[in-house]
């Protein structure tokens, strides 16, 4: 074995019980042994510190935050603490799914070109279980390698096309080199960072079941958007976006696919939760009002219509399939023409 492994699994946690514990002896059950596994506990409560405090593996750390330093904040911790050179992240409610699945990320790695930043290997069944024919479409046509400053289009139409934060495997160094993840988005910190990479890194994206994403109620992307708080740090990621996609695209175009696509979606959820009495979602959307948002009694006019439309999310499809079409963007394994045929 190395000096140094060869890849790295972090793993940030608070509150994680019963699931760490799948989690953790989905590394455990590896048949590729040259790893390391650091755990960074935010503070946990519910015997979650006490499990970790049993685990015996050499290859396994654990430390434990005096206090709560947020998602993103435990994560760039624990990418100071990583020696191998690649790493794989791991959510505490997640787990490896197969016992070969650390054999081929680092099978991934070997091949892979020096200008590939980070990949995400993305479930097959995804867009099933989260029954959006959105995903299902995003799935079939987006390339398997995104080249340096080409990935601007596919995060502004497709969204965080990356998924969850398990899914990802990048190269150690360039969360250091770029500053880490901004703890100014804490429900959208891995979103804003993907978009950020993707001006000096290529992408991979591989459709391979290696990770198990699991759903379900105290997922941290719940607690963490339930009062509509990621609204305004997805204004902010989309303005730079619309920023960038500028010279090459119609400014105006832009910002009605985000309004008709993702405003209008969160402002008929507030709507949905008035009925329900709780005002606050639908408050924070309206603090957050600002470009490339639409003025927020054009968006409360426009969202129902919108949605009801909008149903399993075949308007978004059309939409998606219209701004691509017309895209300037031009891969190597992609042309005009085979994307067109793809869309079609």
């Amino acid at each position: 074995m190395n000096a140094k492994p060869i890849i790295a699994i972090v793993t940030p946690v608070w509150n994680g019980m019963p699931f760490i514990k799948e989690c953790v002896a989905s590394v455990l059950s590896q048949d590729f042994a040259d790893w390391e596994l650091l755990i960074s506990d935010n503070g946990s409560t519910d015997g979650t510190i006490d499990y970790l405090l049993t685990l015996t593996d050499k290859r396994i750390k654990v430390f434990l935050q005096q206090e709560n330093l947020g998602i993103m904040g435990n994560l760039n911790f624990l990418f100071l603490q990583v020696s191998a050179p690649i790493t794989q992240i791991l959510c505490a409610d997640d787990y490896l799914s197969s016992e070969t699945s650390l054999r081929h990320i680092s099978r991934y790695w070997k091949t892979a070109p020096n200008s590939l930043g980070f990949v995400t290997f993305k479930e097959q069944g995804w867009a099933a279980q989260v029954r959006s024919e959105a995903v299902a479409l995003e799935d079939r046509i987006i390339p398997e390698v995104l080249p340096v400053g080409q990935a601007d289009l596919w995060f502004f139409v497709c969204g965080n096309f990356i998924r969850n934060l398990s899914n990802v495997s990048l190269r150690t160094t360039i969360v250091r080199e770029l500053g880490g993840f901004s703890e100014a988005f804490p429900a959208a910190g891995d979103f804003e960072f993907w978009v950020r990479a993707s001006k000096n890194y290529a992408i991979g994206v591989k459709n391979q079941d290696l990770i198990c994403v699991r759903l379900h109620t105290r997922a941290a992307s719940n607690y963490l958007t339930m009062k509509g708080q990621v609204f305004e740090q997805l204004l902010a990621i989309y303005g730079q976006l619309i920023q960038r996609l500028s010279p090459t695209h119609d400014i105006r175009q832009l910002q009605r696919y985000f309004n008709l696509t993702v405003c209008a979606s969160y402002y008929y959820i507030g709507l949905k939760l008035i009925l329900h009495g709780n005002f606050q979602y639908l408050k924070t959307l309206f603090k957050a009002n600002m470009f490339p948002a639409w003025s927020k009694w054009t968006l409360l006019v426009s969202c129902i219509p919108v949605t009801m439309v909008n149903r399993k999310q075949r308007l978004k499809v059309r939409l998606m399939k219209y701004m691509l079409s017309g895209s300037k963007i031009q891969e190597k394994r992609a042309s005009k023409k085979l994307l067109a045929n793809k869309l079609g």
